[in-house]
């Protein structure tokens, strides 16, 4: 009996001392052991390694800021204009004939629209248009008129002071293009009335006969201002292309004007957003 109580109390004992035996074995040979680098040894990162972000996602609500509409204001000579719009409807005023103005004409030059001021060959060559241009001319063109989705309206006044057609009707032309509102005095010979006024009304671009003798200068900005243009396109007047014609030279219009801006074309482009505070001069170049 003394012999088995022994034995236990070694079996016990034995128990006991496993844990710290287990405890103070070393590591096995092949067991990999993780080795920390310094932190001057460690790899920075290149951008090539590196996955490039993704590109923010765009708002479906933002749209970009549309251009301004502009239309293009193109002077060949004389009172012979040509306009462009931005969704290119093409008006032509007053293409002039080739027996009294030698300005060099447009080859093959297009219109969707023609409109004639007077009947005089200076004012009145549409068949020098080219294609198949709808004509509108003159007297008969008097009133609100709509063509190619171009709408203007021609108003009747003359060629001279006294109003009595000795020299001939003729007929102003207002229109809008691009919101920009544009009139077309073509051989107007008197000062305008408060009728004319009326039915003019205000406009943004004015193109002015300023070389016709029929009117003074003072009396052609006058007029200008009258119908409050912020752009003045001066026309007709004096060159070496119409020397047999009685007509004055530019300068005596502009002279003393202090906003005179000279061109280096023969064309312009304009939008309601672009329109000067002050009114000002526009000279286009000789074509």
């Amino acid at each position: 009996m003394r012999n088995f109580y022994l034995y236990f109390l070694s079996f016990c004992l034995c128990l006991c001392l496993l844990p710290l035996e287990a405890q103070r074995t070393p590591l096995k040979p092949n067991t990999p052991i993780e080795k920390r680098s310094s932190p001057s040894q460690q790899s920075i990162p290149t951008a090539e390694s590196v996955a490039p972000a993704p590109a923010p996602e765009k708002s479906t609500n933002a749209s970009p800021l549309e251009p301004p509409k502009r239309v293009n204001v193109r002077w060949y000579g004389h009172s012979f204009v040509h306009l462009t719009t931005t969704t290119g409807v093409r008006v032509s005023i007053d293409p002039y004939g080739e027996s009294t103005v030698t300005y060099p004409f447009p080859p093959k030059l297009s219109s969707d629209v023609v409109l004639i001021s007077n009947e005089s060959d200076a004012y009145s060559a549409a068949e020098r248009i080219f294609g198949s241009p709808l004509v509108f001319r003159s007297i008969t063109s008097v009133g609100l008129n709509r063509a190619s989705g171009f709408i203007f309206k021609g108003i009747r006044s003359f060629k001279d002071r006294e109003k009595n057609q000795r020299s001939g009707t003729n007929t102003i032309y207002t229109f809008t293009l691009d919101e920009v509102r544009f009139a077309h005095l073509g051989s107007l010979g008197h000062p305008l009335d408060s009728r004319l006024r009326e039915e003019i009304g205000f406009v943004d671009v004015l193109f002015v006969p300023v070389g016709l003798k029929s009117l003074a200068v003072e009396e052609w900005r006058r007029i200008a201002k009258e119908l409050r243009a912020r752009v003045i396109v001066p026309i007709t007047y004096r060159s070496n292309f119409n020397a047999n014609l009685d007509l004055r030279p530019i300068e005596e219009f502009t002279q003393g004007e202090t906003l005179v801006i000279p061109l280096k074309t023969d064309q312009f482009d304009i939008s309601r957003e672009e329109l000067p505070t002050q009114p000002a001069i526009y000279i286009p170049q000789y074509p």
